[in-house]
């Protein structure tokens, strides 16, 4: 329907995204539905287009039941209910902080990667349609590629590298990718080597989303086996930032770990 409006309002996809301040690939989204609109940005651009009572009235209807089903409830047999909302909010996120102790990011994961996970843990989640997940992962990545995407800094654990998902072919595909992905200007990759001994998070994964309105609070996303959990003191979320923090400083640094990934890749290699 925003689509339509643009269109008759004779307006373009950059008009609109200098409406908003935002970029092409967001307006873009809101259209298709792949990312929520908030209610001034889409009374800011019902104005702009020179909406009609009819057509605001229909506009605000379609963004209240929007609101109660969003654009990753098509992945029902792909994604836990959880981590549907998880994806909701990850697509709004300006910032994706993350930690991960045993498997590359879902974020970076190439295709063959993420399958041969799926095939070695079938039963978690229950009923999941592989296909279908995939999909939903390849959704999540396409962020990456947006005009303006979001800023990734992730830190792995070095067993990440040397845990032979799918065999050594799959592997060196996967850090091949991992390397090319660290060289973008918005992500960040830090390996945290062996020899940095114990940390405080060994237990377990997790995922810190901060958004551009500093009126949104930073969320926590710890992932586990056949789902997740949201963080929701903020005395704990504050210990998960200053966490990922002395991770970064414990970290190598974002060459160091690039030249690290292209090693252990290159001693996979067979050619």
């Amino acid at each position: 329907m925003m689509r339509t409006l643009r269109e008759s309002a004779d307006k373009t996809g950059y008009d609109a995204a200098e409406r908003l301040q935002c970029s092409q690939a967001k307006i873009s989204r809101m259209e298709t539905g792949d990312v929520g609109v908030k209610l001034a940005e889409l009374e800011a651009l019902l104005g702009y287009y020179l909406a009609t009572d009819e057509q605001r009235t229909r506009a605000l209807t379609v963004w209240k039941e929007s609101r109660h089903k969003s654009s990753w409830s098509r992945f029902a047999d792909a994604l836990t209910e959880r981590f549907r909302a998880y994806a909701e909010l990850e697509s709004d996120a300006a910032l994706i902080q993350r930690v991960d102790i045993s498997l590359v990011p879902g974020f970076f994961q190439t295709e063959n990667y993420a399958l041969a996970l799926h095939k070695a843990a079938p039963h978690f989640p229950s009923q999941i349609n592989i296909d279908r997940a995939i999909e939903a992962r390849k959704k999540r990545q396409r962020r990456l590629d947006d005009d303006d995407p979001p800023k990734v800094h992730a830190i792995i654990d070095e067993a990440v590298l040397h845990r032979l998902v799918g065999g050594p072919e799959i592997m060196v595909e996967q850090l091949q990718h991992l390397h090319d992905l660290s060289r973008r200007r918005n992500i960040t990759i830090q390996v945290l080597p062996f020899g940095a001994g114990a940390y405080a998070t060994l237990g377990g994964p997790f995922i810190m989303l901060v958004f551009a309105d500093p009126e949104d609070p930073t969320a926590v996303y710890r992932e586990h086996l056949g789902g997740g959990s949201w963080v929701e003191d903020p005395a704990e979320v504050d210990q998960y930032t200053r966490t990922f923090d002395d991770l970064r400083k414990a970290a190598l640094s974002a060459k160091e770990s690039a030249n690290l990934i292209r090693e252990v890749a290159a001693d996979l290699d067979p050619r």
